[in-house]
């Protein structure tokens, strides 16, 4: 089985965070293609959007304006209180059980509620990068 997460020093002082595809070595010298994700790359975890919308119908889009060449990495979360908040899960696979969800593509971001909610606070920080 290969080594496929390295945290620390990769050599020569150069901390990172790498990890690598499934079948891959992360120690070894591996193209992009290669690699699920390595904090050394210049747009690795950059903030790309952040927000938070009122969910009164479902579901609510968030249109970036653009066509990002993946799908970026989206964390939603649901605003509870001023101190409270509920984190969810983005996916492409279509509604389920959850009372609440979002959707992340290439395009937009959108957020749905299921099961009569009422509504409520949709927070999101989208990462643009190749997570």
């Amino acid at each position: 089985m290969a080594n496929r997460t390295l945290i620390g020093d990769f050599g020569s002082g150069d901390y990172r965070l790498r990890v690598s595809k499934p079948g891959f070595d992360v120690t070894a010298a591996l193209d992009r293609e290669r690699l699920a994700f390595d904090s050394s790359w210049p747009d690795a975890a950059v903030v790309y959007k952040t927000g938070i919308i009122n969910v009164t119908s479902s579901p609510v889009t968030v249109p970036f304006g653009e066509t990002l060449p993946t799908v970026p990495f989206c964390v939603v979360f649901r605003v509870i209180d001023a101190n409270n908040y509920m984190m969810g899960q983005t996916f492409n696979q279509g509604p389920n059980s959850f009372n609440w969800m979002a959707e992340c593509t290439t395009t937009y971001l959108r957020f749905f509620e299921f099961h009569g909610g009422g509504g409520y606070l949709g927070g999101y920080v989208i990462l643009r990068g190749p997570l």
